[in-house]
């Protein structure tokens, strides 16, 4: 299977996906300019570990706090943080984004490639035990992923709570 996109992007180029009426980069730097509005901490939260429900309790609590607010960028994969953000111009609320490297991929967390790509296959977290730290279970998903399909150039996380993801390679 392929995705045709961008044929003049770079591999690390992306978009990101919009939750609570914000763009989430995670993983990934804004590739428009930004304001700083504040940041939200998990401080004070209990939560079950699943990495989804730390990420829904940090963006609604940024949209309160900061409602002027039209993304985040979550400084660690463990999600306890954020940087909350507006863009400087009102015209280019941009969802695009540059993402991170990580164990020799591209890593796509809430965003899509915008170059060309093959997809290689599947890892799952099947068979795993893990702590519950979501930065644990990234790097096990990840190690897999460079074992099984070593070409591979990223990987695209298909959910926030990292259970699966698709590994691809650019065309």
């Amino acid at each position: 299977m392929s995705q045709e996109t961008n044929s003049t992007a770079r591999k690390n180029d992306a978009s990101v996906e919009m939750a609570e009426g914000m763009n989430v980069f995670l993983q990934a730097r804004p590739s428009t300019d930004f304001q700083v509005l504040g940041d939200v901490k998990k401080t004070g939260l209990v939560w079950s570990g699943k990495p989804k429900e730390m990420y829904r309790i940090i963006l609604r609590r940024a949209k309160k706090d900061y409602p002027q607010a039209d993304g985040i960028i979550f400084e660690d994969i463990d999600m306890d943080h954020a940087t909350v953000i507006k863009s400087k111009n009102e015209n280019n609320k941009s969802n695009k984004c540059t993402v991170e490297m990580a164990e020799g991929m591209f890593v796509f967390l809430q965003s899509r490639p915008e170059s060309s790509y093959q997809t290689l296959g599947t890892v799952k977290k099947t068979g795993l035990v893990w702590s519950g730290k979501p930065k644990e279970m990234y790097r096990i998903i990840l190690r897999r992923a460079k074992k099984d399909y070593p070409e591979a150039d990223g990987i695209i996380f298909e959910d926030i709570d990292m259970d699966h993801a698709t590994v691809i390679k650019f065309k």
